[in-house]
């Protein structure tokens, strides 16, 4: 299983109005994955201000080139991706393989805490 994550650095102000955006997004899509656990939109609590990751879990990285090409093109999407321009100042996307599921723990108003460690050179 692979996650896909969108890691967006959204203009001052305007979180709420990004994710309202991603919420219809995924109401309106005929190909984005239906189930609770395979799409998440997350906002950062801890780190800088106004960032919103979504997340997408998969079976392998062949279906994320299928899906995401089959997203872009849905009727509307043009459209909701010009309004959503307007919200973010920066992004990236990531791969990840997961290594261990963690069924049961995702969820609306869900708290997810990542701890990052730096391996320092040893004096």
């Amino acid at each position: 299983m692979i996650q896909v994550r969108d890691t967006f650095q959204i203009k001052f102000g305007k979180i709420d109005q990004a994710v309202e955006l991603f919420s219809t997004l995924r109401e309106r899509s005929t190909v984005l994955p239906q189930g609770q656990a395979t799409y998440e939109v997350l906002t950062d609590l801890s780190g800088d201000m106004f960032t919103l990751v979504t997340a997408t879990h998969l079976d392998a990285v062949a279906e994320w080139e299928r899906l995401a090409p089959a997203t872009w093109a849905e009727p509307g999407f043009k459209e909701w991706y010009k309004s959503f321009q307007l919200f973010v100042s920066d992004g990236q996307r990531r791969f990840y393989t997961v290594e261990q599921a963690n069924d049961g723990w995702s969820g609306p108003g869900a708290v997810v805490v990542r701890t990052c460690f730096r391996t320092l050179e040893w004096r």
